[in-house]
């Protein structure tokens, strides 16, 4: 969390972790779900958080964002829900992403 999140209560909230491909103005692929996250927190992306039929080919180039929902409907950005991204895309089986969620809505 930014300086400015870290003493927020998230209770209520879900965290939505979404990646798409970098080079490209395509929907999201994946998206991962976690009720109440507790800050910081360790998060995973497999083939259960597909959003399509197809998963990305090794070596893909992704665009991570992690979104701390209020009202827990990932289609509606909300005043309170909060946003971060990837320092830099990842790589499609990148471990230890770390992603700073500072951006209030």
């Amino acid at each position: 969390l930014g300086p400015g999140q870290k003493n927020r209560d998230f209770t209520g909230y879900t965290m939505y972790v979404i990646a798409w491909p970098k080079e490209s103005n395509a929907p999201p692929i994946a998206a991962a779900r976690y009720n109440s996250p507790k800050f910081p927190i360790k998060f995973r992306m497999d083939s259960r958080d597909l959003m399509t039929n197809y998963p990305p080919a090794p070596g893909t180039t992704m665009n991570i964002e992690a979104r701390v929902d209020k009202n827990s409907d990932p289609t509606i950005k909300s005043p309170g829900d909060v946003t971060g991204f990837s320092a830099a895309p990842v790589v499609v089986g990148a471990n230890d992403v770390k992603i700073t969620i500072d951006r209030d809505r």
